[in-house]
């Protein structure tokens, strides 16, 4: 009977190891990888492995290169089980045992125990088969994952601003994945803006025992906004975490975004330089305009902007001609560039500008020639109305 009861069994399904109590409690085990160092007790079942506990039939296992792996192994019924981990991947018996990098349990008696003594993993990260020997390829069969080891960096905050004068400081966190454990140098660096950047500690190391470790990157003496790149690097491995800076820095705002005047005159804007986050320093001022177009300049040539303050300067735009063999300004469109620049900080601005001919529209009109001519005409047309009343009566 006890032999018939057997052949069932197999004809319906293998037995599957199944996680301990202990581990079933923390499921994350199975399908995270795993610390440095890891042991499975699992459960085998001629349906499959861990037909009997809450993580399922053949559960992935996960684990990271490098780590120290063992198993327990319980058989759970009345049919013997050989348990093989097959990193070759070529599903050979005779493998177990053998002097490959397969990795065998031995036999696991009926109602009895087995184990994997701890081994290194060293295969390359994939996917790998665990499963027993007298079972498979049918039943108890499950994925064993090899992940690399590594890490993440993030910065807290991701975005600082800094007053002129002041300084500030994120923190930069390396937090080991997949079981890393080493030493992870820190570097950081500005992409413009002249400031000065520092981390400190500049290394930082990751085990078992602490899986995240911070640095704190410090800046100072920030101009205008730029970023800051924190590489983390661990032999070939290379992480980074951008931290953005908003420093002192000015705004620049002409009073219209465009102006138009006719040949022969000229006009003025006010242009207004602000403080942002506490700037203050002389700021240059210069304009240019597009081929063809009239003189631009700015007056004065540079203003001092105060701290949380501001300052006006005009912009000076001139359509008339000089000498007498000048060509005068074309009609037409133009761009005026507005800039302002202190150091390696600058800003521009640009403007749109229209000259008109004097013989068109109101700029025509507004002609003193023309409105000589106009007058000339109405004196000339009232005496001749004049005359023809004169000439009438008499």
């Amino acid at each position: 009977m006890s032999r018939f009861r057997i052949a069932i069994l197999a004809i319906l399904t293998l037995s599957m190891i199944v996680i301990s109590p202990p581990l079933s409690s923390r499921l994350g085990l199975i399908h995270k990888a795993q610390a440095v160092t890891a042991s499975f007790t699992l459960y085998a079942h001629f349906f499959g492995w861990n037909y009997s506990k809450p993580s399922g039939s053949n559960p992935t296992i996960t684990v990271a290169q490098g780590a120290t792996v063992s198993f327990n192994l319980i058989s759970e019924n009345d049919t013997p089980h050989l348990f093989l981990l097959d990193f070759d991947n070529n599903g050979v018996s005779a493998d177990c045992p053998g002097t490959g990098p397969d990795k065998c349990s031995g036999d696991i008696p009926v109602m009895g125990t087995g184990s994997v003594a701890p081994f290194t993993v060293t295969s390359p990260p994939g996917n790998y088969s665990y499963y027993c020997l007298y079972h498979s390829p049918a039943y108890m069969v499950g994925r064993f994952r090899v992940l690399t080891p590594d890490y993440d960096v993030a910065s807290n905050p991701s975005s600082l601003t800094v007053n002129q004068g002041a300084s500030g400081s994120s923190t930069i966190t390396v937090t080991a994945v997949n079981g890393f454990s080493g030493t992870v140098n820190l570097a950081a660096s500005v992409s413009s803006g002249g400031a000065i950047v520092s981390m400190t500690p500049q290394s930082i190391m990751l085990s078992s025992a602490m899986t995240s470790a911070t640095s704190t990157l410090a800046v100072s003496s920030p101009l205008g906004q730029f970023g800051v790149t924190v590489t983390a690097t661990s032999g070939s491995a290379s992480h980074s975490t951008l931290v953005a800076v908003s420093g002192p820095d000015f705004g620049i705002s002409p009073s219209s975004m465009s102006l138009s005047i006719n040949q022969g005159s000229s006009a003025t804007i006010n242009v207004t330089l602000a403080s942002v986050n506490a700037f203050s320093g002389s700021v240059a001022l210069s304009a240019t305009i597009s081929s063809g177009g009239p003189s631009v300049s700015f007056s004065p040539a540079s203003v001092q902007v105060p701290a949380s303050g501001s300052s006006t300067a005009m912009l000076i735009v001139t359509a008339s001609s000089s000498g007498a063999y000048s060509t005068p300004v074309s009609p037409g469109s133009y761009n005026v560039t507005l800039s302002g620049a202190m150091g390696s900080l600058s800003h521009s601005k640009m403007i749109h500008l229209t000259v008109a001919s004097p013989m068109s529209g109101i700029g025509f009109l507004a002609n003193p020639i023309v409105i000589g001519g106009v007058l000339a005409a109405v004196v000339i047309v009232a005496i001749a109305v004049y005359a023809l009343r004169r000439r009438s009566k008499t």
